[in-house]
């Protein structure tokens, strides 16, 4: 997101030139859904867009395969003073992107972890400890290297204990704690149960034909899914989880009251690096 200071510093020519580049015929691709036939619909794109032609510059390219750093565990302690709760974010960049083919253990097995209510890292943090609203893990689907997410606000006097509960949820699926037969049935019927409520309406069939195309995938993708489900047992969905879904070198972000929050991060084994607030609008810059 940009802050005061960037978006003061943008001025009209660099906007064009950032238009100029990026939004041009040879980038772009036209999806339409809806009740209309190609013999109906070409002739107005052509009206509205069949004298656009590309600029002579080359086509520009997003370096998607650039080296990723190496991870490096740690926490960032953003101090936000009198905050009566934390938000906890933790991310690390995962060895796959968006076009790797067979991400469906992988989802099954976030499932599992923090994707939705009955997940094992809401069914703790909230449900049996009561420390939050709701805790939650996800799975980028961009293009480029994926990143698995979680994501946790909790009461500030328990912010430690909770970074503590996440790492061993995580840590123990599927080493200590592998998938039971209710959790497998569950996320595995629970996403076939879910496809036909995923197409109601033509936004929600434009948006899977959209993803389909960013992810290199078949235009039948969506069709062989429940196949493709039913098809995972329960020892790639815990091979899935140990291979990318551990808490290790995961990198943690936790907004919240520095007096209250820092002396809990002791004993974690974490290094931890505390930096105050953005204040005007401006990045916030290193503390202590």
């Amino acid at each position: 997101m940009g802050t005061e200071t960037s978006l003061a510093a943008l001025t009209p020519q660099a906007l064009s030139a950032a238009h100029a580049k990026w939004v041009r015929p040879d980038l772009a691709r036209i999806t339409v859904v809806g009740d209309v036939t190609m013999e109906q619909l070409k002739p107005l794109l052509e009206q509205s867009f069949g004298a656009w032609k590309a600029p002579a510059a080359p086509r520009p390219n997003k370096p998607l395969d650039a080296a990723v750093p190496a991870p490096s565990a740690r926490v960032v302690l953003i101090d936000r003073p009198n905050s009566p709760q934390s938000v906890i974010l933790a991310g690390r960049v995962l060895p796959l992107t968006g076009r790797t083919p067979g991400e469906e253990p992988l989802m099954l097995a976030n499932d599992v972890v923090g994707n939705g209510f009955l997940s094992r890292l809401n069914a703790d943090i909230r449900e049996d400890k009561g420390w939050s609203y709701g805790v939650r893990s996800g799975v980028t689907q961009n293009s480029g290297p994926r990143v698995i997410e979680v994501m946790a606000p909790v009461q500030a006097d328990r912010t430690g204990d909770s970074v503590r509960a996440v790492i061993q949820n995580m840590s123990a699926f599927p080493a200590r704690s592998p998938i039971t037969t209710e959790e497998f049935q569950r996320v595995t019927e629970g996403a076939i149960r879910a496809l036909p409520t995923q197409f109601e309406t033509n936004a929600a069939v434009l948006s899977a034909i959209i993803r389909n195309d960013r992810l290199g995938r078949p235009e039948d993708y969506y069709v062989r899914l429940a196949q493709t489900y039913r098809g995972i047992d329960a020892e790639r969905i815990g091979g899935a989880a140990r291979q990318y879904l551990q808490p290790n070198d995961l990198t943690w972000i936790i907004v919240g009251d520095r007096k209250i929050v820092e002396p809990q991060l002791k004993g974690l084994g974490l290094p931890v690096e505390v930096r105050p607030a953005p204040t005007g609008g401006d990045d916030a810059t290193d503390g202590e």
